[in-house]
């Protein structure tokens, strides 16, 4: 048996629309159809696990069947398949699906010729005919399937993902982009500086002139609303553009909430996009906060150097106090109004990555810190934050951010100075199991989990309750350390204390009466960093109208 289901799938598939064992055929998919899949394939990996562990031979194939039906084609469904139809004893089947994963693409030799499932075949002919051909095979194309070859993307550039450069990583539910940055071996500094026309031009075009800046090279724009809010990439001398091609884009599968990794590039975006209906409007980020799969792409996004910029619409307003939304996190900067007022801030993280230096850049690149360094410069730099001490309260951490907001100039000087060893650390939080204070009630729902965010449903408001996370500065850090703040709510409300391991904080929160968010900081340092970005814990009253 293949103990990993699918790596990487990129053959074409099908998918059984009503029931799978029904005999109709199903209708073709493509690689732009996975999404609709994901959810099917989790919970059919859940059920072959399951009686691959107890040694369920026909349920085993049974699993397969509906595994090709849902991905006909597929090498892995198909060996398996063979696994366990020779666990039954039926070896001449067993040996016609084997032959069929080859045809399919399956070309581990060494991996079948292991097996337990298939170890009576050792000795027949075929068998040993089958695993020649997969050795012959071995690092080959396979017909029928796309050749997959990262793309360079120079600076400038405007580069098409596509089935040859885009794949769907089938067990973490996300598609991947095979892309690198390409150095430009004709770089004119001069030319970068007098082309520079984004924020704090006087600054940067000194500093890209005179190379102490590294400049927008290696970064890459991705929009997501088809165009609606467009970024003027041309302000930003190196800036790159990812397209998706014309069938990706008739599908959505390049619009809305981001759904791409790009391991090896700096990803800056927008998706100027509301839900909106005939009776009410949601923003994006709302509508993510609420979805786990949303919620867990934005955070491995933030992680993965992708910084994103989504309106608010409806659901933020300071002027009337209006804020619907039910968590906050760092994964996206969240913008006050509607179409467009994201564009500010998009430009803004654009500038400051273009005024680190060269060094500076490097290493929040390979560290992963790019996002998180980011969000911390702009909350530090939002015109309401009048001193280091204003970075740890509700001045410098909105819910959503305020047209005209940040000092510009401050900004882009604040990112040239910072050093690569100073580049500051991200607290990772672990939710740990609740515990109650005093009285009986439902316990609370975690509806938002993820490394620097999480999201609390509070089901019973008269309550005290403690919630206990591990805490830690992520990374390799010098005497780190961890603080909290409440950033919006009635501090009065939460109380920190240390818990009984190490690294394990207390949050103990007073829910009587409790009728509006409450969202709790944690930030982290070392010895020769400031205080980077924030992760929240959100604590939320349930609607008594709602289960």
């Amino acid at each position: 048996m293949r103990g990993k289901l699918i790596a990487f799938v990129v053959a074409a598939c099908v998918f059984a629309g009503a029931r799978a064992d029904e005999a109709a055929r199903p209708a073709a998919c493509g690689l732009y159809d996975y999404p609709s899949r994901q959810s099917a394939y989790l919970q059919l990996r859940r059920v072959f696990e399951g009686v691959v562990k107890a040694g369920d031979w026909a349920a085993m194939e049974k699993c397969c069947g509906y595994g090709l039906r849902l991905m006909p084609g597929d090498a892995t469904w198909q060996y398996n398949l063979a696994c366990a139809l020779n666990r039954q004893g039926k070896t001449d089947a067993a040996l016609a699906a084997l032959a069929k994963a080859v045809e399919f693409g399956f070309r581990d030799a060494a991996h079948a010729e292991a097996d337990g499932d298939l170890k009576n075949l050792g000795t027949l002919p075929r068998f040993r005919e089958l695993l020649q051909e997969m050795r012959r095979g071995a690092g080959k194309p396979i017909p029928g399937k796309p050749v997959l070859a990262v793309t360079a993307v120079p600076p400038n550039a405007v580069v098409t993902l596509g089935p040859t450069n885009l794949t769907w990583d089938i067990e973490r539910g996300r598609y991947v982009a095979l892309l690198r940055p390409a150095p430009d071996a004709s770089r004119k500094q001069a030319v970068r500086a007098a082309n520079y026309r984004g924020p704090a031009a006087d600054l940067l075009s000194t500093w890209l002139a005179d190379g102490a800046a590294a400049g927008n090279d290696g970064d890459a724009y991705v929009n997501r609303d088809h165009d609606h809010s467009p970024l003027a990439v041309a302000d930003f001398p190196g800036l790159s553009a990812i397209r998706y091609e014309a069938e990706a884009r008739a599908k959505n599968v390049d619009k809305a909430i981001p759904n791409t990794l790009f391991p090896a590039m700096a990803v800056f975006g927008n998706a100027s996009l509301a839900i909106v209906s005939t009776n009410d409007s949601c923003s994006l980020p709302r509508a993510a906060y609420a979805d786990h799969g949303a919620v867990s792409f934005l955070a491995d996004a933030y992680l993965d150097n992708q910084f994103w910029a989504f309106p608010a619409h409806k659901d933020v307003s300071s002027a009337s106090g209006v804020d619907r939304f039910p968590a906050v996190s760092p994964f996206a900067l969240v913008t006050e109004g509607s179409s467009g007022s994201d564009q500010p801030y998009l430009r803004l993280a654009l500038a400051a990555s273009a005024a680190f230096t060269p060094e500076t850049k490097k290493k929040l690149l390979e560290t992963k810190r790019l996002a998180p360094t980011l969000q911390a410069l702009l909350r530090r730099h939002l015109k309401t934050v009048r001193n280091a001490d204003d970075y740890l309260t509700a001045r410098a951490h909105p819910t959503a951010f305020p047209s005209n907001g940040v000092d510009a100039a401050a900004l882009v000087a604040a990112a040239h100075a910072l050093k690569p060893d100073a580049i500051p650390p991200v607290a990772v939080l672990t939710p740990l199991a609740p515990r109650q204070a005093v009285g009986l009630a439902p316990r609370p729902r975690y509806f938002m989990i993820s490394p620097c965010a999480v999201g609390v449903k509070l089901n019973a408001t008269d309550l005290v309750r403690t919630f206990p996370f591990h805490a830690v500065a992520g990374g390799k850090n010098a005497l780190p350390r961890v603080c909290w703040r409440v950033v919006h709510g009635d501090s009065a409300r939460v109380t920190v204390s240390p818990g009984a391991e190490p690294d394990v904080h207390e949050l103990t929160v007073d829910c009587r009466g409790l009728t509006n968010r409450v969202d709790v900081a944690c930030f982290a340092k070392d010895l020769a960093t400031d205080w980077g970005a924030p992760s929240f814990v959100s604590f939320c009253p349930a609607d008594p109208e709602k289960p």
